[in-house]
Formats: structure tokens, sequence, C-alpha cells
């Protein structure tokens, strides 16, 4: 192997690598906003949040609302912030104060022209079901 095949393989992983970050920044900017569950209307996804504590770039938050938990008013269980990375029709995420998901991916489609996507049931959100859509209202 000479240095031309070395050269040609770097030029290869760079292009791909270029790609893929190209894809996830289309991606990225066409879900900024606020989407909000199309059917139970309880459950937001807030993109245009950046939060202080990190530098992730792709990050969303979930705001799921309140519940009484033993006579306390608290978080419903997986409101929070996530770190999101998107690769064909899967969302890869990672909760940013605590990590359930270990980079699982779940479906992910995006219907550009109905401002809406479909996601994979990440969180406890009403309705139990598999695939939830989400519209945008902001």
């Amino acid at each position: 192997m000479g240095i031309k095949m070395i050269l040609v393989l770097l030029a290869i992983t760079y292009i791909g690598i270029s790609c893929s970050e190209v894809e996830d920044d289309l991606s990225s900017n066409l879900l900024e906003g606020v989407w909000v569950n199309s059917v139970t209307k309880t459950d937001t996804l807030d993109f245009s949040v950046k939060p202080s504590f990190t530098n992730a770039k792709n990050v969303f938050q979930l705001k799921r609302g309140t519940e009484v938990n033993r006579g306390y008013e608290m978080p419903k269980i997986g409101n929070g912030y996530y770190e999101y990375f998107i690769d064909g029709e899967k969302i890869f995420l990672k909760g940013l104060i605590i990590d359930i998901h270990a980079g699982k991916g779940y479906l992910f489609k995006q219907n550009i022209g109905d401002n809406a996507f479909q996601i994979g049931s990440f969180a406890p959100f009403d309705g139990n079901q598999s695939v939830y859509e989400f519209v945008r209202v902001k």
C-alpha cells in the first residue's frame, strides 16, 4: 500500500465525516422551535433551548408537566434535556442529567412539508404508543 492509497482512504474518510455533519446540521436547523404531541397535546419538545451547563450542539428539552407524587408536585418522568444525533431514520439520544438511553436509537421520520415528525417512544408519553407524532407550534 503506497502513499497514494493512504491519501485516498483519508480523503474518503474526511468526505464521509463532512457529509454526516452537514446532514446533522440540516436536520437540526429543520427541527428548530417548539413541537407538541399532535394527539394528546401534553408533551412538548423544545429544540430552541441552549442550556448553559453543556457545550452540546444538538439539544432539546422534553417538557411533560408535573404530577403529585407522595404529596409533592414533581416533574413527570422523562422531563429533561437530551442531546441527540440523527442518522437516517433513527435519532440517538443521551440524557444530559440522567442518561437511561445510553445512545439508544429510536425511529425518527421528519415530514418537512407538514411541519411534523414521528419519533419512537423514548419516554413514558401519554397514550401508550410506540411512535408519536409531534407538530411545530413555534
